[in-house]
C-alpha cells in the first residue's frame, strides 16, 4: 500500500513538472490540459495543500487576476526585537511585533502552505515564534526557512530545528572575529561558531533522516556585502565548506551611507567582486555548495527583459510581510500591496494592487513594478518561483 502511494506521488510530481515545462515554453494550452488532468483526480478532503497547489498552477496558466487558491507561501517578519546592533540595520530602533490577529490568520493558512519563511529582527525573540514553529512543524509538507543571527540557538532549539527539517539561514557578514564583530555590534564570533557546531552535531546524529517529502535540514549563509567586508568575499566559500553549509546567498547592503559600495559605485571594490566571483562559483561547484549571487554589477546596468512570458510566479503564490505590516508579493518587488495592520491577509491577497501585479506579469509589462535584477536575469529562475 505504501509503495502504491509513493508511486502515485511520483506520478503527480512528474505531471506537475511537465505542466510547468509546457508553460515555460509558452504552450499554455498543453500546460492547462496537464494541470486540469491532475486536478480532476485530487480530492479537496484528501490533501488540501496539494489541491490548493494544483488549483494555483491552473490559475497561473490562465493568467487569473482574482484567485480561488490561497497563498502557497509566506515570508513573515515576526518582530523588530534584536539582541545585536548591526551597522547596516536600523530595524531594531523601531518597536514592532506582528499583531495577534495576523498570527491567527497565519495559522489558518497552514493547511494550504508549502513554504514559510520566518525572520525578524531576531525570530527567537518573538513572543509568537515558538508557538508558530511548533504548530507548523506538525505539517510535514511545509518547508520552514528561519533567518537568524544564530546566537540564541541553544541545545534545545538545535534539536527542535533539526527534528523539524527546518532550513536555518545564518546572517554572517564576516569570517574573522574582527570583521564579524565590527559589523554585528554586540555579537561574539565564538558564540556564532558554537551555534553552528551545535546544529551540525544534531544534523550528524540525524544523518539520513528526512520527512516524507525527502527533505531534511540544511544550513545557509546569508552574506550582506558592504565596504567593510567585500574583501573577505573569496574566503566565504571555504568558511561554508569548513562549517558544512549547504548554500551561500550573497546580497547587497541596502543602506544609503558609505557602506553601500554599489550605490556609491566604488570602482575598485566592484572590480574585485567581479574578478573573484568566478573563483567562488568554481570552488562552490567543487565543494557541492550552491550559490545565489544577487549582487548588482556592470552587466545589469543595461538590462533586457527575459524572453519567457511570465517573469515570475510570486504574485500568484506568495506574500512577504515586512516589519510594520507592509506587504509585497516578495521582498524583491517594487510595489507594496497592502498592510496587515489595516487589512486581513485574505483581503490583501486579491486586492486591486495584487490583481495589477498579476496582470502586469502576464502581459510581460514589468517595468517600474519589478526589480531590475529580476528582469535582467540576475535573479535566477529558481528564485523567481516557489518550487
Amino acid at each position: 500500500m505504501e509503495k502504491l502511494k509513493r508511486a502515485e506521488e511520483v506520478n503527480i510530481c512528474n505531471s506537475i513538472k511537465l505542466g510547468r515545462l509546457y508553460r515555460e515554453g509558452d504552450r499554455y494550452d498543453l500546460s492547462l490540459k496537464e494541470f486540469e488532468r491532475i486536478f480532476s483526480n485530487i480530492s479537496y478532503k484528501d490533501d488540501l495543500s496539494l489541491y490548493n497547489m494544483i488549483l494555483n498552477e491552473i490559475e497561473i496558466t490562465q493568467g487569473k487576476r482574482v484567485l480561488e487558491s490561497k497563498p502557497r507561501g509566506l515570508a513573515i517578519t515576526l518582530t523588530n526585537r534584536c539582541n545585536i546592533r548591526c551597522i547596516m540595520c536600523s530595524v531594531w530602533q523601531n518597536s514592532w511585533d506582528i499583531p495577534e490577529k495576523t498570527v491567527k490568520e497565519i495559522m489558518e493558512l497552514f493547511p494550504y502552505l508549502q513554504r514559510i519563511f520566518w525572520q525578524g529582527g531576531e525570530v527567537f525573540l518573538s513572543p509568537h515564534f515558538e508557538e508558530l514553529f511548533e504548530k507548523v512543524s506538525s505539517y510535514p509538507n511545509i518547508r520552514q526557512d528561519i533567518n537568524t543571527n544564530g546566537l540564541l540557538i541553544n541545545r534545545e532549539w538545535a534539536k527542535k530545528l533539526v527534528k523539524a527539517n527546518a532550513n536555518i539561514i545564518f546572517s554572517i557578514d564576516g569570517i574573522t572575529k574582527e570583521t564579524y564583530e565590527y559589523i554585528r555590534r554586540g555579537a561574539k564570533f565564538e558564540d556564532l561558531l558554537k551555534s553552528i557546531e551545535l546544529l551540525n552535531e544534531y544534523m550528524e546524529d540525524s544523518e539520513g533522516d528526512t520527512n516524507h517529502t525527502g527533505r531534511k535540514s540544511s544550513t545557509i549563509i546569508n552574506l550582506v556585502v558592504m565596504r567593510s567586508n567585500y574583501y573577505q568575499l573569496g574566503g566565504f566559500i571555504d568558511f561554508a565548506k569548513k562549517y558544512r553549509f549547504d548554500r551561500l546567498q550573497i546580497t547587497p547592503v541596502d543602506i544609503g551611507n558609505q557602506e553601500n559600495l554599489f550605490l556609491h559605485r566604488d570602482v575598485e571594490a566592484l572590480a574585485y567582486i567581479d574578478k573573484i566571483m568566478p573563483e567562488i562559483l568554481e570552488k562552490a561547484k567543487a565543494y557541492g555548495i550552491s550559490v545565489s549571487n544577487w549582487l548588482p554589477s556592470a552587466e545589469i546596468n543595461c538590462h533586457t527583459a527575459r524572453s519567457n512570458r511570465i517573469l515570475c510566479n510570486w504574485p500568484w503564490q506568495f506574500l512577504f510581510i515586512d516589519w510594520s505590516g507592509k506587504v509585497k508579493p516578495q521582498c524583491f518587488c517594487v510595489k507594496e500591496v497592502g498592510n496587515i495592520c489595516n487589512n486581513t491577509i485574505e483581503e490583501i491577497w486579491n486586492n486591486d494592487v495584487m490583481q495589477t501585479y498579476r496582470q502586469k506579469l502576464f502581459d510581460n509589462d514589468c517595468q517600474n513594478w519589478c526589480d531590475k535584477r529580476c528582469i535582467s536575469g540576475k535573479i535566477s529562475k529558481e528564485d523567481l518561483s516557489l518550487d
